[in-house]
């Protein structure tokens, strides 16, 4: 990895754990330097190369007078084993054989099952089928995935940097002690727990990039993300995430719903979602005030991720009502970071007026609910007022603090403009406001969406040129684009052919390649399917009539060729009579 895996490990209190003694003995027990037998000191290296006493002092007096390093062998003597016998030699070779021939037998069969429970995994993504299988049977079938504690420690980084931040739903110091506890001993963990270190596990390797995934886990990719949602999914089951009331299960199973949307997994993540609302709601307060702050995490970003399923399908989100509980609006979260929220606080933490670990997901729950004003019967200059006191008060809660000092500050402004940027689309398009929509009366403003609309499909070349978008290319890839898509290929539709129509055309047609089957079966997908094909059609029409045009304005050389461009002779023309035309007639006059 590009950053030290140790400063945010330290930061959570995730240190190496001394091993405990094997038993527990009295302090007459504990054996002394005194009961160990002294071994005598060997010779120095440079000595004994040398063949000269030594003092055997560290340095001794001939490597000092030498002026080199003085280095001593180990005090440990090597017991010298007699020689194998050649039949028992190859005794011991057979053997070696025989259990390297059943240990790949073994092998083959645990890679059958692999590729079995795969097949199971394939055949339930069906429409109407359940993303997990309910089979007890099949939940136990494979272990889970247990890192070392360099590639754990590894983990940990990533998700500090580049999941948490996105998706606050766990509670870093908790989840500290969860993950401390996984990779000293996995056994001590329960069901829930497990469900949510694997589900940490899969979100880390969705953010890395392919270099890191091979130099750590020494696969590609594609390979990593299959086995370790594979590992997830089935560590939810074990963890029963459909009936569960436990809430560690429930914020695995909405991280886990998160990553499906960003992985276009998006049937998944809306089958899940409505899931995920349900055990939320069943659940019992703990009338904790650090309870209540989770609760409020979880059910905002709950509430923010059905918003933006339903956007990828297509559907109106504005039916999404805000987090609530018995007709009371949850407040949102505090903008805090988590050392500051303590299981047994007497008091909750107060609103800081920086950037906190928080920020991000404050900024984009600020930006959903002015979405959804805009999404509303409100009338125009209600929906105008509430987008421009939302990008106000963007920039000087949260943007304000943006110095550049972390890479999420990027993303930050990023998203804050680009929702804003659809916001303003929608408001601008018929597609989306039929009733009250401005048309092309502020054509001037429509021309700068257009441009901003080709901006924002541009995604690839806004990751090459941006150092800092490449961090989060993992993310940018669960966003489908329909607002600026729509609105551009509307204004497509009723502009001529030109460089510049002609680029934002290509833009458009790249954006939709990105979209998945699935999504395309959705009704977002089957709305652009037909703005892409009427637009492609009137292009089309368009290409074909300047092809006719450009045949009758300029004639094929052949006319000129056959024609001379001098003076027409009464030879060179049929007569005039025959054609029924005057005697004086001349083509001149034509």
């Amino acid at each position: 990895m590009s950053t030290p895996v140790g400063s945010a490990w330290k930061d959570q209190s995730l240190s190496v754990i001394a091993p405990k003694p094997l038993s527990s003995s009295s302090p007459s027990d504990v054996p002394t330097p005194s009961d160990y037998p002294v071994l005598k000191p060997k010779s120095c290296l440079a000595c004994r190369k040398r063949k000269v006493k030594c003092d055997r002092q560290l340095p001794c007096a001939n490597c000092s007078r030498w002026s080199i390093e003085c280095n001593f062998p180990s005090p440990i003597r090597r017991c010298r084993r007699a020689r194998i016998k050649q039949d028992a030699r190859s005794r011991g070779d057979q053997a070696l054989h025989d259990r390297i021939h059943m240990l790949e037998a073994q092998l083959s069969e645990l890679a059958g099952t692999v590729n079995t429970q795969a097949g199971m995994i394939r055949s339930l993504a069906t429409p109407g089928a359940s993303t997990f299988p309910l089979s007890h049977t099949w939940a136990h079938a494979v272990a889970p995935l247990h890192p070392s504690l360099a590639l754990g420690q590894t983990y940990w980084q990533v998700f500090l940097e580049r999941i948490d931040p996105l998706i606050k739903v766990v509670h870093r110091p908790s989840a500290s002690r969860i993950l401390r506890s996984g990779l000293d001993n996995p056994v001590s963990l329960n069901e829930s727990q497990g469900a949510l270190l694997q589900v940490i596990y899969f979100a880390c390797v969705s953010a890395m990039d392919e270099a890191d995934i091979q130099s750590n886990l020494r696969m590609s990719k594609s390979t990593a993300l299959s086995t370790y949602r594979m590992a997830a999914e089935q560590a939810l089951a074990r963890a029963g995430f459909m009936t569960t009331n436990d809430w560690t299960t429930l914020q695995a199973l909405v991280l886990f719903i998160a990553l499906s949307r960003l992985q276009n997994n998006h049937k998944s993540a809306w089958n899940l979602s409505g899931l995920a609302v349900r055990l939320d709601l069943s659940m019992e307060e703990d009338g904790s005030h650090f309870g209540a702050e989770m609760r409020r995490r979880l059910r905002w970003h709950l509430w923010y991720l059905n918003r933006r399923i339903r956007d990828d399908r297509g559907q109106s989100s504005s039916a999404v009502n805000q987090p609530s509980t018995s007709s009371v609006s949850v407040e949102m979260p505090l903008n805090c970071h988590d050392s500051e929220l303590r299981t047994n606080m007497m008091a909750s933490p107060t609103n800081q007026d920086s950037w906190t670990e928080m920020s991000f997901c404050l900024l984009r729950y600020d930006l959903a609910a002015t979405e959804r004003i805009v999404e509303s019967d409100a009338p125009w200059l209600v929906k105008k007022n509430a987008v421009s006191k939302c990008q106000r008060r963007l920039r000087s809660k949260y943007l304000a603090f943006c110095n550049g000092t972390e890479s999420i500050h990027w993303l930050a402004s990023h998203i804050s403009d680009v929702i804003i940027t659809e916001m303003w689309m929608k408001l601008y398009s018929p597609q989306f406001n039929p009733i009250d929509s401005p048309g092309s009366s502020d054509r001037a403003f429509r021309e700068q969406l257009f441009d901003a609309a080709v901006d924002i499909l541009d995604t690839k070349k806004r990751l090459e040129d941006e150092i800092a978008a490449r961090k989060w290319e993992w993310t940018l890839g669960g966003y489908l684009q329909y607002v600026p898509l729509v609105f551009l290929l509307n204004e497509l539709l009723g502009r001529p052919s030109d460089p510049r129509v002609d680029a934002a055309w290509e833009a458009a047609e790249k954006s939709f390649q990105r979209w998945s089957e699935d999504a395309r079966q959705s009704a977002a997908g089957i709305t652009l399917t037909e703005l892409m094909s009427s637009v492609l059609s009137a292009r089309q029409e368009a290409a074909n009539l300047q092809a006719i045009a450009d045949t009758y304005l300029v004639p094929d050389q052949s006319v000129f060729d056959e024609f001379s461009v001098g003076p027409v002779y009464p030879d060179a023309m049929p007569d005039m009579l025959q054609l029924g035309l005057p005697a004086d007639w001349d083509i001149r006059h034509v």
